[in-house]
């Protein structure tokens, strides 16, 4: 009797046992499944402090070879999102591409919220958004930024400038800023009293009574540059020219264009504007008496006369920043993108990694700005671009001096690059303006760049 009731005794400490066993392997079970639940611990090339069970991660995809900012620099932003009472994170996806195809790639597996659209020229990074916005990848920040904050604080240029079709799917980059057209005459010797503009706002071919034999001319406009002298803007992505109008026109049929090629090429034959590819064309220009080309960075100097316009804004679809469609975390997403543009604390801490100069020395870290997309209100050092010390002086600057090019407004819907490719073809280094078979040339360029508009734009123009 007693060694059974031993036995149950000993089974029963056997089975209490067993059951703690099975309880700790159960918690560890669980402790595991806590450790890789994809809130506590996210995928990312870099690693947070995790000490949250209820947040939510918005994630960033940023080209990790262009922005200078660190893991602590994140954690600080987190910090102040929690302390300020807000339920979700930052996390920031690293992408090393930035520049073509690969980048899109990227972006694709990275199954990012938040995405800067790429950068480059328009071919690359301005074409690529446009894509990922026609195949619906985008989503539509229309009704997002009615309802927010910086519908007033982002001037409605820059949101004409970035939106497609009336739908805004992108926030711009406000610290892009594009130069004014500006054309430059420089009278070597420092001597300017005998150039002028006066009159040549109506006849840009007054010109050529400033070059005389005793003149050596610097002939700086490549391309089509030639027609922002008569008013027109060359998209040099899609191979056209749009008139102030916002009309898709067909350059040759336009007599001055042929005007002012024969007048430069005349220059070139008679030696008055020395051939560039013959050495640097720095050095060139500085044996040149006569300067004459477009600029959007001049650096004012005796003897210069310039006449300038104001800043025309062009397409802001790169160099932007966007939500992705099948974002799960919409709405935080775009919270947080308002918020960075509203606190300039998370502004500071996202750029300089800081909330104020007196934490240390301040970085340009220029490239933070644009590819977070922030210039106003922020610690300032001198990184040569434009700053505003708040949203009101931005959108006072952006009233009095800057234009929407006409270019903005103008919706191609087909592929016409190939128009690109004959105009690089013929004045890829104003090539066809040193032919002394000039008519030839130009006819031949004519001919073929009239048949592939014809053809192309038939019915877009």
């Amino acid at each position: 009797m007693i060694n059974r009731e031993k036995a149950r005794v000993i089974v029963g400490i056997i089975i209490c046992i067993i059951l703690i066993l099975c309880m700790g392997c159960g918690q560890g079970k669980n402790e595991d499944k806590k450790n890789t639940d994809g809130r506590n611990q996210p995928v990312a090339i870099t690693s947070y402090p995790v000490d949250e069970n209820d947040v939510e991660y918005v994630t960033w995809a940023v080209p990790g070879n262009l922005i200078c900012i660190s893991d602590e620099s994140v954690n600080k932003v987190n910090s102040k999102l929690k302390d300020d009472g807000y339920t979700f994170r930052l996390k920031l996806l690293r992408i090393e591409n930035s520049y073509d195809t690969g980048y899109i790639d990227e972006l694709e597996r990275s199954g990012a919220d938040i995405v800067f659209t790429g950068i480059g020229v328009y071919d690359s990074s301005d074409r690529l958004a446009i894509d990922e916005i026609i195949s619906g990848k985008y989503e539509d920040l229309t009704e997002y930024i009615e309802n927010s904050r910086l519908k007033a604080l982002i001037p409605q240029k820059l949101l004409d400038a970035s939106s497609y079709k009336g739908k805004m799917y992108l926030l711009p980059s406000e610290y892009i800023q594009d130069g004014a057209d500006q054309i430059l005459l420089y009278k070597g010797g420092n001597d300017a009293s005998t150039l002028s503009f006066d009159g040549i706002d109506s006849d840009v071919f007054m010109l050529e009574e400033l070059v005389s034999e005793n003149n050596k001319l610097f002939y700086g406009f490549t391309d089509f540059e030639f027609v922002r002298c008569f008013g027109y803007c060359y998209d040099s992505g899609n191979g056209i020219v749009i008139s102030n109008e916002g009309q898709i026109i067909n350059p040759f049929e336009d007599e001055k264009c042929l005007r002012w090629m024969q007048l430069v090429n005349t220059w070139y034959k008679e030696g008055i504007a020395p051939d560039p590819r013959d050495g640097n064309p720095t050095v060139i220009k500085a044996k040149c008496t006569l300067h004459l080309t477009t600029s959007s960075d001049i650096t004012r100097e005796k003897g210069q006369v310039v006449k300038t316009w104001k800043r025309e804004l062009c397409n802001r679809y790169g160099w932007s920043t966007a939500i992705r469609k099948d974002s799960g975390h919409k709405e935080n997403a775009f919270k947080f993108l308002e918020l960075i543009r509203t606190d300039h604390g998370y502004g500071n801490l996202l750029i300089y990694g800081k909330l104020s100069e007196d934490e240390g020395p301040i970085d340009d870290n220029y490239m933070n700005k644009v590819v977070f997309g922030l210039d106003d209100g922020l610690m300032q050092p001198d990184d040569g671009m434009r700053h505003f010390a708040s949203s009101q002086e931005r959108l006072k600057y952006y009233e009095e001096n800057v234009l929407v090019s006409p270019t903005v407004y103008v919706d191609i819907p087909v592929e016409s690059s190939e128009l690109s490719g004959i105009v690089k073809k013929y004045l890829t280094n104003d090539i066809i303006l040193f032919h002394n078979e000039f008519e030839s040339e130009f006819e031949a360029f004519k001919s073929e760049y009239t048949e592939a508009f014809d053809r192309i734009l038939k019915n877009n123009r």
